[in-house]
């Protein structure tokens, strides 16, 4: 704590006050009163993350919730135990966490979690040499939309050797596919949600079954990602990996998506290893080529799988389990969903850190306090993302009902703005960065600040050999145009989405009209 007030002491309200256009006097009453309230909870996820100091900001944020006694508490943050539970899962296998432990091949960006940054995927494509990417598995994504400056990975793509799509249209990034694998669709596919289970204000749990069976010939996601993965192995120079995927399929064949589930919820917090074991015993057998190859599995990670999965039991039960435990049984007989209860502390066993302790100040970040300090107020304007409930993400765009009305793809800019470039609501401007520029229709609105501009994600249906034509006829823009793959939060790696500098100009044409008269010419 002391360390804490150090770093911090040269960061006044009034600094705050020129780096975000809030008050100094309105910054303190907020701290004051956020500290002086027992239930209360600073709250931000992708708004924060996603800009060019996103790793600080989330830190302190955290830093926050925990000076102010917010933490493990009811009313503040909280943390779930979810009746599937892949944290520990993760643990076990060696997906605890990780950072910075290899870098990109040519940008040297960090890797984080064994992933490494969006921002550097067009580059690694282009770049020749070892560790070139010359191969790519686009799995419910549209990268060319989605992606820092889209136009640079729009132009790499042909370069792959491979590029096989997961989708369900021919969208700006699978039309550049060698395979478009069609997944199910929605109501094809039964679902649980693992991971925003985690995250939950409420312990529950939802199973839905799937409305329809899935079309002659089809195939789900997880079928065909077994698939891939057990021929892969199969080629692998090493025995014990060939053995292993031989299994995997095996084990998966029999269990099915919904097998495995029901495997994780009884081993989760809320079931117990008798059922677990019951239910193995029913679908693979005691003995057989079926049990013989869990067995191989268990070899292969070191121990019982089940041993090595299971959540630790929550303590106490909560009352509305039954005495058999949670199965996939108990869901199905609750459609609307299973309530299991409110929120409990969890600290410090959902920690995953050696010593059960959170350590407040860490190296990397009181070494990215240094840059922030150095970094000037914002000269000019930003621009930020925006969602809306009916256009999330791109392929959203080619259901009529989600799209019909009124655009919604504008340049949201506050009448101060627009008045000093001599921009009308309707009116058509130009919005440039350093990877590019766009034409969008204006929306003058009091809802942002001065000095922001907001342009939404997802949209720019107007490229051609594409084939989804309701997405296509509300072609909108890609805010990813002029989103900048150099501007990255430099601790993380992470694209910097937001807080993008722009200029906006009167003049231009929308991206429609635009490709009309490219064709014409």
């Amino acid at each position: 704590m002391e360390d804490l007030g150090a770093l911090v002491a040269g960061f006044t309200p009034e600094d705050a006050a020129d780096r975000t256009g809030i008050a100094a006097g309105d910054i303190r009453r907020l701290a004051r009163d956020f500290a002086g309230t027992p239930r209360a909870l600073a709250y931000g996820r992708v708004g924060i993350c996603q800009q060019e100091f996103g790793g600080l900001a989330a830190w302190l944020l955290y830093v926050l919730n925990v000076v102010t006694g917010k933490l493990d508490r009811e009313g503040g943050m909280m943390f779930t135990t979810p009746a599937v539970d892949p944290l520990p899962i993760a643990d076990a296998i060696g997906w605890g966490g990780s950072f910075d432990t290899f870098r990109s091949r040519v940008g040297g960006l960090p890797e984080f979690a064994g992933e490494l940054p969006t921002a550097a995927l067009a580059e690694e494509i282009e770049t020749p040499g070892e560790g070139q990417v010359r191969a790519l598995l686009v799995h419910a994504g549209n990268p060319v939309l989605s992606a820092p400056n889209g136009s640079r990975l729009e132009r790499a793509l042909p370069g792959l050797e491979l590029l096989v799509c997961f989708d369900m249209y021919v969208t700006e990034t699978s039309r550049h596919a060698d395979y478009i694998l069609p997944p199910g669709g929605q109501l094809e596919t039964a679902d649980y949600d693992v991971i925003l289970n985690l995250v939950t204000v409420r312990n529950v749990a939802h199973f839905s079954e799937p409305l329809f069976d899935i079309a002659d010939g089809g195939r789900h996601d997880w079928q065909a990602l077994v698939g891939l993965t057990t021929r892969l192995l199969a080629r692998s120079e090493s025995r014990r990996a060939r053995a292993a995927g031989r299994a995997y399929g095996m084990v998966y064949d029999r269990l099915g998506a919904t097998g495995l589930l029901d495997l994780m919820l009884r081993t989760g917090p809320y079931g117990h290893a008798a059922a677990a074991a019951s239910l193995l015993d029913r679908a693979l057998g005691r003995f057989g080529p079926a049990r013989a190859a869990w067995e191989l599995l268990a070899r292969v990670v070191g121990r019982s799988p089940l041993a090595r999965y299971a959540a630790p039991p929550a303590s106490p039960m909560p009352p509305t389990i039954p005495r058999g435990g949670l199965t996939l049984d108990v869901l199905k007989a609750h459609p609307h969903g299973f309530d299991i209860g409110p929120l409990q502390p969890r600290l410090p066993g959902r920690l995953f850190t050696p010593d059960k302790r959170i350590a407040l100040v860490h190296d990397i970040y009181v070494a990215d306090l240094e840059r922030l300090r150095a970094v000037p107020p914002a000269d000019g304007l930003v621009l930020i993302g925006r969602r809306h409930l009916r256009s999330n993400n791109s392929w959203m765009h080619n259901s009529r009902r989600l799209v019909k009305g009124p655009s919604r793809c504008t340049l949201m800019i506050h009448p101060d703005d627009a008045d000093a470039r001599g921009l009308e609501d309707g009116a058509i401007a130009v919005v440039a960065s350093r990877a590019g520029e766009l034409s969008i229709p204006v929306e003058v609105t009091d809802t942002l600040m001065p000095g922001v501009v907001s342009i939404p994600h997802g949209w720019g249906h107007h490229r051609e050999g594409t084939a989804w034509s309701t997405a296509e006829d509300h072609a909108g823009v890609s805010v990813n145009d002029i989103t900048d793959d150099r501007f990255i939060d430099r601790l993380s790696g992470t694209s910097a989405l937001n807080g993008v500098p722009v200029e906006v100009r009167a003049g231009g044409q929308p991206a429609a009209a635009r490709e009309v008269a490219i064709a014409a010419e």
